[in-house]
């Protein structure tokens, strides 16, 4: 039977181990309150990380990675040992499978490809750090395309060995291909500039260049790099550059193109450049703001073959021989204002008239130029083509056939010299050395006579002693022709002879009459009845007989030709006074001078004699003679029905 203090001391402990038990029972649920606020917290955990839309995962290191070892001996061991050991199911989806259970289990070399330095710059990083943010990494999908990942992560180190890391990533392959795309179509739209020989650019609102390709940096003397970024103010002077801003300012305003318009330039290389510029608005990534796409094509070439055309163009237009431009069937396409005058058409009424071809009078001619240009791809000697009036031209031509650099055929050049007046010319000379040369014979003649008449007038004069008064009336007559032939022969000298004028004042109507003598037997050769009538007040005139009376017989001259073939023959001359000037009028019943021909009758050689009847030097000769006198010569001439030469000179002073 027990006693009383081992019965107190069994209480005592019987009461000491419910206290125990219960403090146990309470720390029990106490751990059991912990293990289900856990179970709880891992289970919100799981719920957060299987919503999750980032890829949520845990790696273990199959081998512990000894962070001492060399960078690229750990990141062998990584690739290697370190596998998947939890993940969510959007990480899966990532890499293009359905569920988390499908990727656990992935080594970290066939989830990254080993070759690419991304891969060991992403890998050295972390194991360095042992914690990265944010950062990008390029990964494999189970299709074997790159997919890439923006990551956050960090490492388990336990005993110097890393043994496993935690991390979430996101998905931005789709954002990356996107940055790709859009660098590709930034570098593709880089070269479609920089191949473009044009100066391209893009300015921002301020005037800023957004882009420029090399031919713009080439114009400023400058690189793309350093273009990009400045303004135009940083190459030019401020006064080249206000023309740039003010175009722009009005492209940014109005919102529309401008151009194309020339500009000139000058260059860093110091050359003048010409461009052919058009300005387009288009959109800033800003809201409400706009950039401008500038165009400019360098057209200095095409600019200075026009100035050249153009000098061309004037020499041409400015040249005195007729020149045209056809095409190889004959259409004209250009003629110079010479040709206009010399054939009377214009390009389109040459085409009108049926090309070229309107200038050879019955073909002549034709088949000979054919013949040449195509031996020998020229033509060149003398024809004679048509004028539109139908009147003949006589030219020298040189037609040439016109070539393109590869050396077909495109064209014909025809350069025509208007020869007619040299060979008129030519002939007027050869007539002239003949009338000089009967000149001389003249004045041998006229001085051969006077020895003649000199016996016949003595003889004359002896017979005029005889008392016989018929004998004495045929002396008187034979010393009357004497003193004819003798002023005859005088006049014949002096018109012979090229000589310095000696004036010496003479009555007006005596010097008509000397002429008359000797153009009398000329009148009645061509049955002309002659009319004279004098002034009764017969002024003295200041004058050289000889050459007065030479402008006389040349009027008188042409008068009876005019009157050939007229039908009518009277010619009158007469002698009038007009206050200080004595006159001498011959007037003819002729044909009359054609109005075409009217301003052109004091011209020298002008004629409208046949060949051989006259030199055209009289009237040119005559009107000298005049003007040397300080007189005129003029005429009124009636078409049809004659012609009045006045010889106007001047009174002797005290006349």
């Amino acid at each position: 039977m027990p006693t009383s203090s081992s019965t107190n001391t069994s209480e005592k402990l019987g009461a000491s181990g419910d206290r125990d038990i219960e403090a146990l029972h309470r720390r029990i649920d106490e751990l059991q309150r912990q293990v289900n606020t856990l179970s709880e917290s891992e289970g919100r955990y799981r719920t957060l990380v299987e919503r999750s839309s980032e890829g949520i995962w845990r790696a273990e290191c199959e081998i512990p990675i000894a962070l001492t070892i060399p960078v690229e001996h750990q990141i062998e061991i990584a690739l290697k040992s370190v596998y998947l050991a939890e993940c969510n199911d959007a990480m899966a989806r990532m890499y293009g499978l359905d569920r988390a259970s499908d990727l656990v289990g992935t080594r970290l070399d066939q989830m990254f490809d080993r070759t690419k330095p991304e891969t060991h710059l992403f890998l050295s990083a972390f194991l360095k750090n042992l914690a990265l943010n944010d950062v990008e990494s390029e990964e494999v999908g189970v299709d074997g395309q790159p997919r890439w990942f923006l990551n956050s992560l960090f490492g388990i180190v336990e005993r110097g060995c890393l043994v496993r890391a935690w991390g979430s990533q996101r998905d931005i392959t789709s954002q990356k291909r996107d940055q790709r795309e859009l660098d590709f179509q930034r570098q593709f739209l880089r070269n479609v500039i920089e191949s473009i020989p044009s100066v391209v650019f893009v300015k921002d609102s301020e005037g800023r260049y957004v882009l420029g390709n090399a031919a713009t940096a080439r114009l400023y003397g400058t690189d793309v790099s350093t273009l990009e970024g400045r303004f135009d103010i940083d190459f030019r002077a401020a006064s080249e550059t206000e023309e740039f801003l003010t175009v722009d300012r009005k492209v940014l305003e109005t919102s529309e193109d401008v151009g194309p318009y020339e500009m000139r330039i000058e260059g860093a290389d110091g050359k003048v450049h010409w461009f052919e510029a058009t300005k387009h608005p288009i959109p800033s990534v800003e809201p409400g703001k706009s950039l401008v796409l500038g165009v400019c094509t360098d057209i200095t070439e095409r600019k200075n073959s026009e100035i050249e055309l153009l000098k061309i163009r004037h020499a041409l237009h400015s040249a005195g021989d007729a020149i045209t431009i056809t095409d190889l069937e004959g259409k004209t396409s250009y003629v110079n204002p010479a040709f206009e005058r010399m054939f009377g058409y214009t390009a389109d009424e040459l085409n009108a008239a049926g090309g070229t071809i309107a200038l050879y009078p019955e073909g002549d001619n034709l088949e000979m130029i054919y013949r040449s240009m195509n031996d020998r791809y020229f033509f060149e000697g003398e024809v004679t083509l048509r004028h539109r009036n139908g009147s003949p031209r006589l030219v020298h031509q040189r037609v040439d056939i016109i070539l393109s650099s590869d050396g077909a055929r495109v064209g014909v050049l025809g350069v025509r010299t208007d020869i007619g007046e040299r060979k008129r010319l030519e002939s007027q000379i050869r007539q002239t050395e003949k009338l000089a040369a009967l000149g001389e014979l003249v004045a041998g003649v006229a001085h051969e006579i006077n020895n003649p008449l000199a016996a016949i007038s003595v003889n004359a004069q002896i017979l005029k002693r005889v008392s016989d008064s018929g004998v004495q009336k045929r002396a008187e007559t034979i010393l009357r022709m004497v003193d004819r032939a003798t002023r005859i022969g005088k006049s014949l000298l002096a018109f012979s002879r090229e000589s310095q004028p000696r004036q010496k004042a003479q009555p007006i109507n005596d010097v008509l009459n000397t002429a008359i003598e000797l153009c009398e037997s000329s009148v009645r050769r061509e049955n002309v009845l002659l009319e004279v009538a004098l002034c009764e007040e017969n002024p003295i005139v200041y004058v050289d007989e000889s050459q007065i009376e030479q402008v006389v017989l040349n009027l008188v001259s042409n008068a009876l030709h005019a009157m050939r073939g007229s039908g009518r023959g009277q010619l009158k001359l007469r002698t009038t006074r007009e206050r200080d000037w004595a006159v001498i009028s011959i007037d003819d019943q002729g044909l009359g001078i054609p109005n075409e021909h009217q301003n052109r009758v004091f011209e020298p050689f002008f004629t409208t004699k046949p060949v051989g009847e006259g030199t055209g030097l009289g009237l040119s000769i005559c009107h000298g003679i005049a003007e040397a006198h300080r007189g005129s010569l003029s005429f009124e001439s009636r078409p049809g029905e004659g012609t009045t030469f006045n010889l106007r000179l001047p009174l002797r002073v005290d006349d």
